[in-house]
């Protein structure tokens, strides 16, 4: 890939990661926003435009199909399995496995999340379909969640020294989803 090319795509990962960045302000938005930014840059590697307009349709669309309920679903339990470790951290009996636990859980569940978002496309199957073939691929391709989850310590990483990078960051998880998920087709 030229450097032009590379340096395009980049540029659509951080305009993906800005735009998801800000429609998951609201939270209950994360799902929808995620699913809209994956496929943000998935039009980009497929040659289809990749204005800024096209953002929020594809957004509006990803609304649909109970994105917006399972994205509160999401919210909730990401808050019940923070509030565990924030009972951990008070110092409970046995307190290490359920962090062990907690921690795992709340890394499957995100990349369940970045799975499914990753092979949504405005007009395609509806996000109960799309989570349960995630989760079924989250565990018949290990490899490709472990490079998810790299993805999402690497976020972690970078926004923690130096919170304004989070947003070329998310671009960059938002493609790296892409890319785990075409790798098996």
């Amino acid at each position: 890939m030229p450097g032009g090319e590379r340096l395009a795509l980049f540029a659509e990962c951080v305009l993906a990661g800005l735009c998801t960045l800000v429609a998951a302000v609201p939270l209950v938005t994360l799902l929808p926003a995620l699913g809209a930014g994956c496929a943000h840059v998935a039009a980009h590697l497929d040659g289809r435009s990749t204005a800024l307009s096209t953002y929020p349709r594809r957004l509006l669309m990803s609304f649909r199909g109970g994105g917006l309920a399972l994205g509160a679903l999401l919210v909730l339990a990401l808050a019940v399995l923070a509030l565990d470790l924030v009972a951990v951290r008070r110092g409970l009996p046995g307190a290490v496995p359920v962090a062990v636990v907690c921690a795992a859980a709340t890394l499957a569940l995100l990349v369940v999340v970045l799975r499914a978002a990753a092979v949504w496309r405005p007009g395609g199957p509806c996000w109960p379909a799309l989570l349960r073939d995630a989760a079924g691929r989250a565990r018949t391709d290990l490899p490709g969640s472990l490079l998810l989850v790299g993805g999402l310590g690497m976020l972690a990483v970078t926004t923690w020294q130096l919170a304004p990078l989070v947003i070329p960051a998310l671009g960059c998880l938002l493609m790296g989803g892409v890319a785990v998920e075409r790798r098996l087709s």
